[in-house]
């Protein structure tokens, strides 16, 4: 079985004209809601699922928006997952997406990957729980939304209304 994670960034600093968009960082609220996050997702996985993660193996794959804001909320989770962070995927392509382009970034892994994290920015993460799932989803900063691709579906076959939402964690 297939799982796909979708997880908005964490709280990050007001846009302002002294800094660009990409640049902005988390705040200390954002990084404590990232580990909280973290560690909630960490306490829902089986104990295979824990060993898949610590290994960083081919089977689980981390996936980020190269946004500062972003990336540092994937490094968050890693640690809890004490997964490498230099094993996390950065995409430009998931920064200021639209979901149709996010769901080309997934419909990129490899066949032999089962888990699949992916961190970003609203609306497309919204629209694109949305579009899998044909349920209602508002990712608020540090939510995650996990989901489950019908067994006949890999990554690379993903598209609408075949996946399921299992959980929203808030």
């Amino acid at each position: 079985m297939r799982q796909l994670y979708i997880m908005r960034h964490g709280k990050a600093e007001d846009p302002d004209f002294t800094k660009r968009d990409f640049d902005r960082n988390l705040v200390n609220r954002g990084q404590e809601d990232a580990k909280q996050i973290g560690k909630a997702l960490w306490n829902s996985f089986d104990d295979r699922e824990k060993a898949a993660i610590r290994e960083a193996n081919s089977r689980v794959k981390l996936i980020s928006s190269t946004a500062n804001r972003a990336i540092q909320t994937a490094e968050l989770v890693a640690k809890v997952f004490e997964f490498p962070s230099d094993r996390i995927q950065r995409e430009i392509e998931i920064y200021e997406a639209y979901h149709l382009d996010i769901l080309k970034v997934i419909n990129r892994v490899p066949d032999e990957v089962e888990t699949v994290f992916i961190f970003g920015h609203n609306p497309g993460l919204s629209m694109l729980v949305n579009y899998l799932t044909d349920q209602h989803v508002d990712l608020k900063t540090a939510n995650a939304a996990h989901l489950i691709l019908d067994e006949k579906f890999t990554f690379a076959e993903l598209s609408e209304q075949t996946a399921t939402l299992q959980h929203v964690f808030e």
